[in-house]
């Protein structure tokens, strides 16, 4: 006898999770026939500027955006709307405008920052060319054995340079 509940209870359990997961999985033949699960709606996210509403309107965009899915008529809906429009659009306005700001101050900052990232970058190819443009020319100082005192004297003096400049 237990065997056969157990059985009995498996069968009923795989056919239960089956139906649920198809429900789940959007199987429109068994929506149909076992329903479409809840009539649950997620509400919608907040704005991107949500955080920079006042308390009270803060709360008031809460109940505007959950309203639907906590089941509110719609008279208690444009109850919500009226007293969103008298007490927050102003501050609404306000919030967007600072959040947009934000944003822009934002993505200026990044730019700023490449362009820095950018003129370091052209600063140490500059510096590169520099050093192996001086480079060269030691190369070819060195070279030459014809060198009277003042020309040795230079090319001490740009080897100190080079040394000091590109070492």
């Amino acid at each position: 006898m237990d065997r056969f509940k157990a059985r009995f209870l498996n069968r009923l359990l795989a056919r239960t999770v089956w139906c649920a997961l198809a429900v789940l999985a959007g199987d429109a033949m068994a929506q149909r026939y076992y329903g479409s699960g809840s009539n649950y709606q997620r509400p919608p996210d907040p704005p991107e500027h949500y955080s920079f509403l006042s308390g009270d309107c803060r709360s008031l965009n809460d109940a505007l955006r959950t309203a639907p899915s906590r089941g509110l008529t719609s008279e208690s809906m444009n109850s919500l709307h009226r007293e969103w429009n008298q007490r927050c659009e102003e501050d609404d306005r306000d919030a967007r405008r600072r959040f947009y700001e934000q944003q822009r101050d934002g993505r200026k900052a990044r730019a700023d920052e490449k362009k820095v990232e950018a003129a370091v970058v052209a600063q140490n190819a500059a510096k590169k060319q520099q050093c192996d443009e001086m480079l060269r020319i030691l190369t070819n100082k060195r070279r030459r054995t014809d060198l009277n005192d003042g020309e040795k004297a230079d090319l001490q003096r740009f080897e100190s340079n080079y040394r000091e400049r590109c070492s």
